[in-house]
């Protein structure tokens, strides 16, 4: 959620200070993200879906308490999905009337992201996704963002790529059949609410699809949140529109003990905001890093351990490491010679746009798609973070170091992105609202509201806001 939240505000910082009204709408949880910035929040569906308790009150629970909120969370949503789907609960469709937007952008984060797709399209609201990270289609014909294939021309790319879809394809039939059988023959709710709502409002089923990172969405124009450049050279996909970096360089930054660096070239290390291992897998890491650091003290060490790890979790710290929770990564990365991540997307368009070769230690979801970008445009190299060693990164270190192609591609691509600005996205998203002074360019969709044009007529209304 965080990443999503984080893309969107750039964008609508950027719309206020051009004089439009952004106000956001979507669950309790996404407040404490969207009112810091000033930005007007209605919560959806806050009796069924109330803030989730933080992890610190959670921490005293015991394990049957956390089975029962868990069951009541599921039996909450399921209930949600079933008076939405049955047009009892009407909350959506009251809000974005009293709100009237001339635009709706819906964040592609989570997986009941089609629920609000099709009640936006059932209230005639032009409506757009936007994708924090990348996200493939098997008719791309780019591999699935969880896989570390790289493409090219040779046939058996296509075989891996094809092989990587089958899989993935039957990974999600098998699990739906065993959720199908642990549910007493129940039906999925959400792809069952979306049937429903879709014959509701007379939407071709058809143009529900799916990617790899969603079972579920319709076939909406999609904003990318992505620079072109970083992506694999593959044909346009009809509908999918590149808004460059879109980095918000305003956001609030962590404090740091800025006294302690000093003129030594920085290495900056940080794995994501989210906890994926057990702790003991990143204990092994970090302990890694702190090995190499030791035997480097010609270099200054930044590692942020964010809510993985604590510093007292470590028994000695090299003199040349600042180990800290959190960390300005923005204010850092203008400094840094080479940065150790996790492939997060932020992370990696953030240290392509100030320049920084990368080692990326993918964990999950699309982070190795991400770390194959990475590889195939020679910013930087690949590690296997269940196989980490000092030994191992610090060879990859050296392997940086001493490669002068990485760090050419690294620093030209830095400089193209920056070249390209970081306010594409600001600028797309005004050039789809009424009024706006900005044509679009002859790549830019132009949205047609389905209040116009009749439900029976949605599909050519889609392929023709596609073009």
């Amino acid at each position: 959620m965080t990443d999503s939240v984080i893309s969107g505000l750039k964008i609508a910082r950027g719309l206020r200070s051009r004089g439009h009204d952004v106000s956001y709408l979507g669950p309790a949880d996404s407040r404490p993200f969207v009112e810091p910035h000033g930005f007007f929040f209605t919560p959806l569906y806050a009796e069924a879906l109330p803030e989730t308790p933080t992890a610190d009150s959670m921490k005293s629970w015991s394990a049957q308490e956390r089975r029962d909120y868990r069951r009541s969370r599921s039996e909450a949503i399921r209930a949600l999905l079933e008076a939405v789907a049955s047009d009892q609960n009407r909350e959506f469709q009251h809000l974005v009337a009293g709100l009237a937007p001339d635009l709706l952008i819906i964040h592609s984060s989570d997986f009941e992201v089609v629920i609000p797709s099709l009640l936006a399209i059932e209230a005639g609201v032009a409506c757009v996704y936007l994708n924090s990270i990348l996200a493939s289609a098997e008719e791309c014909g780019l591999p699935p963002l969880a896989t570390s294939i790289i493409p090219n021309d040779r046939w058996l790319s296509s075989v891996r790529i094809w092989l990587a879809w089958k899989k993935l394809t039957l990974s999600r039939r098998i699990s739906a059949a065993l959720a199908f059988c642990f549910a007493r023959g129940q039906k999925n709710p959400l792809s069952e609410a979306s049937r429903r709502i879709a014959e509701r409002c007379r939407y071709p089923r058809e143009l529900v699809g799916s990617s790899d990172t969603l079972r579920l969405k319709a076939r909406l124009p999609e904003l990318i949140a992505w620079p072109r450049r970083l992506d694999f050279p593959v044909a346009e996909r009809p509908g999918r529109y590149y808004l460059g970096c879109n980095i918000d360089l305003e956001r609030e930054q962590a404090d740091f003990p800025w006294d302690q660096l000093d003129s030594r070239p920085l290495i900056y290390c940080a794995l994501g905001t989210l906890t994926w291992f057990r702790r003991d897998q990143y204990l092994a890491f970090f302990q890694a890093v702190l090995d190499v650091a030791a035997t480097r003290p010609n270099d200054r060490w930044v590692v942020c351990l964010y809510d993985a790890v604590a510093p007292e979790d470590f028994a000695s710290v090299p003199a040349n490491v600042i180990l800290v929770k959190r960390a300005p990564q923005l204010a850092l990365l203008p400094l840094t010679k080479i940065a150790i991540i996790h492939g997060g997307a932020n992370s990696m368009k953030e240290c392509a746009y100030f320049g920084v070769p990368m080692i990326v230690f993918p964990i999950g979801f699309d982070q190795p798609g991400n770390a194959a970008r990475i590889v195939y445009h020679g910013l930087g190299l690949r590690g296997e973070i269940r196989k980490i060693s000092a030994i191992g990164l610090a060879a990859l270190l050296e392997q940086v170091e001493k490669d002068p192609f990485i760090r050419l591609q690294a620093r030209l691509m830095g400089e193209a992105l920056r070249a390209e600005g970081n306010d594409r996205g600001i600028d797309f998203v005004e050039s789809l609202l009424p009024g706006s002074r900005r044509e679009p360019g002859g790549d830019e969709p132009r949205l047609v509201p389905h209040r116009d044009i009749g439900r029976d007529r949605a599909e050519a209304a889609l392929s023709d806001a596609s073009r």
